[in-house]
Order: C-alpha cells, then structure tokens, then sequence
C-alpha cells in the first residue's frame, strides 16, 4: 500500500484523473502492478488529503540522457522507458499525462528535483 504525496500544482491533476502516472526515484520497498496507490496531498501537514486511492497498473524504469547544452540548459537527448527509447512525440505524451504542459517544463522538472541525469534509478508508476 504505497503512499505519494504530490505538490499543490499538481494534487488537482491527480484528482481529477489527468495525471493519470508519476515518475519517482525507485523506494527501498517497491510499487508493484496491482498494489493500491494512496495519492495524498500535504502529507505530514494537518491540511493532509487523500486525493484518490488507484490500482498500479504498471511499473517501469526510466533514464533520462542529456546531450549537448543549448542557451545554459539540458537538452534532452533521449527518454528511455523499460529499455525503448521514446520519440519527441512519445516524450510530450509522457509530460502530459504525467501533468506537465510541456517537455522543457517536464525535463526542467526532473532536473531540479531528482538531479538528473545523475540521481538514483528512476521509475514510471501508472495508475
């Protein structure tokens, strides 16, 4: 029964079914497909809510790789899902259902939170 919090931005995506999936470093006890997802927003705050409770559908490990730099930020070589390098197009479809209007803002995203491309393993949780 894992349990993720989501930021303000993002806990009325959740709630309203258009995040339908998140991308987090890998926990010590691992999500797998079929556990039960508690999605909260504010845990540990008094204001705690518990947006939705969701079935994993699936569990996949994702890699960033970043290339050349252009105007002083990433530029985002290539997105690899379960081993499958993902097109611009599948990429985009990546960032809006994870939430995100955009690639610049979902790599930008990845890149202050989870120090990528050189943090921990990352996965791809879809509800």
């Amino acid at each position: 029964m894992p349990a993720y919090n989501f930021k303000t931005w993002k806990a009325e995506k959740v709630r309203t079914g258009e995040s339908r999936q998140t991308i987090r470093p890998v926990r010590r006890r691992r999500t797998v497909t079929h556990d039960v997802l508690y999605l909260y927003h504010g845990q540990r705050r008094k204001t705690c809510e518990l947006l939705r409770t969701k079935t994993c559908k699936s569990v996949e490990p994702v890699e960033f790789a970043f290339g050349l730099q252009i105007e002083g930020g990433p530029s985002l070589v290539m997105m690899i899902v379960n081993g499958k390098i993902l097109t611009y197009a599948e990429t985009y479809a990546m960032a809006r259902a994870d939430g995100f209007k955009d690639v610049p803002t979902f790599i930008d995203f990845f890149v202050k939170h989870y120090g990528v491309p050189n943090s921990r393993p990352l996965e791809l949780i879809k509800w």
